[in-house]
């Protein structure tokens, strides 16, 4: 199975059933929200899901331009049902809370508060242009699946936007696949700048080098500008967990322009690649985001991961990098060489939807991607980490 990006599709899991006197079929809505670095991930997987575990014969795809929002539609499934599945982009501490249903969310509750706490907005497939593979618009749609890059308990990080603290849940989870991150640069103002290493992030993301030149002569010397992701976030969890650790603290204050936050992957990117607003002459910006933001970078630098579907270079001026010397793909993770990744959470919101999040863990833990491992990888090659922030390790 090839993964790549396509228009988009989305999963997310929230079933309203409408049943035919005649023929008994039924539509479900499956919507998933949380995690930005899943995006890409549950978007490109979708149309696959229903093919192959649904038996839809015809499935379609389309994005919003924010880039946050997607949804596939499979018809002529399996009983003749039709699926909708929607994936919407947040951060990982809110697919928790949306499933939790809680009223007090850190930051403050989202849209659709009005509708109720377990509803979010996702894309509305009644103002969708299929033929153009176009989201027109968002509605409020209630989460059946929060995903999360880490455990509730690994939060605890603290940013200008918002404080999360360990988050306490008693939902039902799934862990088919681990997600993959890595560092990102701006590359016009960092040509050279191929690897990054663990004590270079730990420096930089704490604040502790200022200028890229303290690394060494053949450094520029340019300032750095550190682009970091807000608390809540399980690409910012995991960076604290598996990168820092307890080696250094992460930044918590923002200080223009050498410092900035930024609440979703895209955001992210957005930071470097426009250099956080700065001359590349005189500054350097890095960040960290899910690897296969890759391919939405019109220089993959390195590796044979980008396929030919970025072709649409949203960040024309970033590239990737390694990290300890490797890149950031499934064979790495699999094979325990590249430490920055988490096994992510599938947490189940609503027991009527206990079926279909079976569905999709039993997919996903087979069908992995270039840069994510799905649960079979790990075990095929006895690589498995303890907890999030626990090193990789043979078992």
């Amino acid at each position: 199975m090839k993964i790549g990006f396509k228009t988009i599709g989305t999963i997310a899991a929230a079933a309203m059933i409408y049943c035919s006197p005649a023929a008994h079929a039924a539509q479900y809505d499956i919507n998933i929200y949380g995690a930005s670095a899943q995006y890409n991930y549950w978007n490109d997987t979708a149309d696959d899901f229903l093919s192959t575990s649904k038996g839809c014969t015809t499935t379609t795809q389309a994005t919003h331009s924010s880039k946050k929002h997607g949804i596939t539609k499979g018809t002529d499934c399996t009983g003749g049902h039709t699926y909708y599945v929607r994936y919407t982009s947040k951060a990982s501490y809110d697919g928790i809370y949306a499933c939790e249903r809680s009223t007090s969310v850190p930051g403050g509750q989202p849209s659709c508060s009005g509708t109720g706490p377990g509803y979010r907005e996702m894309a509305d497939e009644s103002n969708t242009n299929w033929s153009t593979g176009v989201v027109n618009s968002l509605a409020c749609k209630e989460v059946k699946i929060g995903a999360s890059d880490v455990a509730g308990s690994t939060f605890g990080q603290v940013s200008p936007l918002r404080s999360v603290g360990a988050i306490t849940t008693t939902k039902p989870d799934k862990r088919p696949f681990a997600i993959t991150f890595g560092f990102f640069k701006n590359k016009e103002a960092l040509p050279n700048l191929t690897n990054l290493t663990r004590l270079q992030a730990g420096m930089i993301f704490s604040g502790k080098a200022l200028t890229w030149d303290q690394f060494g002569p053949t450094y520029p010397s340019k300032d750095v500008i550190a682009c970091l992701r807000e608390a809540g976030s399980g690409t910012h969890a995991t960076l604290a967990a598996a990168v820092m650790r307890a080696d250094w603290n992460l930044l918590t204050g923002a200080e223009q322009p050498w410092v900035d936050f930024n609440d979703g992957s895209s955001d992210m990117m957005a930071c470097i690649n426009t250099n956080n607003g700065q001359s590349t002459a005189t500054y350097g910006a890095v960040g960290y985001a899910d690897a296969d933001s890759r391919e939405k970078c019109a220089d993959c630098q390195f590796g044979t991961g980008c396929d030919g579907d970025n072709e649409d270079a949203t960040y024309p001026a970033t590239a990737s990098l390694l990290y300890n010397g490797a890149e950031g793909n499934a064979d790495n993770v699999a094979g325990c060489v590249y430490s920055f990744w988490s096994a992510q959470w599938l947490y189940v919101c609503d027991a009527n939807y206990a079926t279909l999040a079976e569905d999709l863990y039993q997919f996903a833990k087979t069908n992995g991607d270039y840069y994510n491992a799905s649960k079979k990888d790990l075990e095929d090659n006895r690589c498995n980490k303890a907890n999030d922030r626990a090193m990789p390790t043979f078992y």
